[in-house]
C-alpha cells in the first residue's frame, strides 16, 4: 500500500524494527514506484558460450531442450528453442533434419542480448560443421 508525503507516492523498500527503553521503533525507508525497476544486466562473459543438453520434445523448427548445466530439469522439463539448420531457407521451405527425443545438442549464446537467436545443434551438425571447415581449407 503506497504512503503519500508531501503529494509524492512512495512505497517502502525496507525496515528495521529496534528496542529503545523498552519502547519498539521503526524505520521504513521509502522510494518511489520508478525507483524499484532495475537495469538490464548484460553478461559479457556469456558472449560465444555454449551449453551442452538433451532434447526432450521437438515441434515444427522447435526443440525442448533440458541442460546438462541446469539441475533443476529434471522430468523431461526444458526450455523450447530454434534448432539451427543450414540448409533452410527465411521461409523454411528447404530439406532439414531436425533431431529425435534423446539427442544430445549444444545451446550456442551468440551475445548478451537473451532477445538474440539462440542457436541449437545437434552433436552430428557440429561435426559435420568442423569436417566443412577442414575440407574447405
Amino acid at each position: 500500500m503506497p504512503v503519500i508525503i508531501q503529494g509524492n507516492e512512495l512505497l517502502v523498500y525496507d525496515m528495521s524494527a529496534h528496542l529503545e527503553g523498552g519502547e519498539m521503533v521503526c524505520q521504513y525507508r521509502l522510494r518511489r514506484k520508478g525507483d524499484f525497476e532495475v537495469g538490464k544486466g548484460e553478461n559479457e562473459n556469456m558472449i560465444g558460450a555454449s551449453v551442452f543438453g538433451t532434447v526432450t520434445e521437438v515441434k515444427g523448427d522447435l526443440v525442448k531442450v533440458s541442460l546438462e548445466c541446469d539441475d533443476d530439469q529434471s522430468g523431461g522439463t526444458g526450455i523450447w528453442f530454434p534448432f539451427a539448420t543450414v540448409y533452410s531457407s527465411p521461409e523454411g521451405s528447404c530439406w532439414y533434419f531436425m533431431p529425435e527425443e534423446g539427442s544430445r545438442v549444444r545451446l550456442c549464446l551468440p551475445g548478451t542480448d537473451e532477445g538474440e537467436r539462440i542457436d541449437v545443434k545437434s552433436e552430428e551438425g557440429i561435426l559435420r560443421e568442423k569436417l566443412n571447415n577442414v575440407i574447405l581449407r
